[in-house]
């Protein structure tokens, strides 16, 4: 018997603002959860009362999604890691829209551009967005470029060369208010 949709293939794409929303991306979890999400990064978006959460790909697993939805709704694209079921269930690209923003969701790992920045803001060129959120590098970054905040939370999971490990907070109201949160 199949029990329909998971609950973030049925999140809507437009909310309210005030708004808190979680942002993680990379998180390289597999099917078998060995390890799950790390504690910090549950209690901190628990904490932090977020609204929404979105996923900018390299989930690797739905459990991982599903896990998130019990914090809050969940918006995810897919990335260049991810696996077929996933890449069927999610887009590569979306546009919410928060309050009075559009925030543009997308990977990072393809399209025109030299560099991830480059390449996740080149997505939205023709649709332009206050906010684009995008992974792939697992580089924390959060800058404006043009008018338009980038933001890449890095990865909870695999900090590959940084320091810490990281992911994101947003407070949208009539601005976009951005934290990247750090912990090892």
């Amino acid at each position: 018997m199949n029990a329909g949709p998971a609950a973030w293939e049925r999140t809507p794409e437009v909310w309210p603002a005030p708004l808190a929303v979680g942002v993680v991306s990379d998180t390289h979890l597999y099917p078998e959860p060995r390890r799950g999400l790390p504690p910090t990064l549950l209690d901190e978006l628990a904490a932090a009362g977020v609204g929404l959460i979105l996923h900018a790909g390299d989930i690797l697993a739905p459990w991982v999604l599903d896990r998130l939805a019990d914090i809050a709704p969940v918006l995810a694209v897919y990335g260049n890691a991810d696996p077929a079921d996933l890449r069927l269930a999610l887009p590569p690209s979306r546009v919410a829209t928060i309050g009075p923003h559009r925030v543009g969701l997308v990977h990072g790992d393809r399209g025109r551009g030299r560099t991830t920045p480059e390449r996740a803001y080149n997505t939205f060129a023709d649709a332009p967005v206050d906010c684009v959120i995008f992974g792939h590098s697992h580089r924390p970054l959060s800058k404006l470029r043009d008018g338009t905040l980038l933001f890449n939370p890095g990865s909870p999971t695999d900090k590959r060369r940084q320091p810490y490990y990281s992911f994101g907070l947003l407070r949208v109201a009539e601005t976009i208010e951005p934290e990247l949160v750090c912990f090892l």
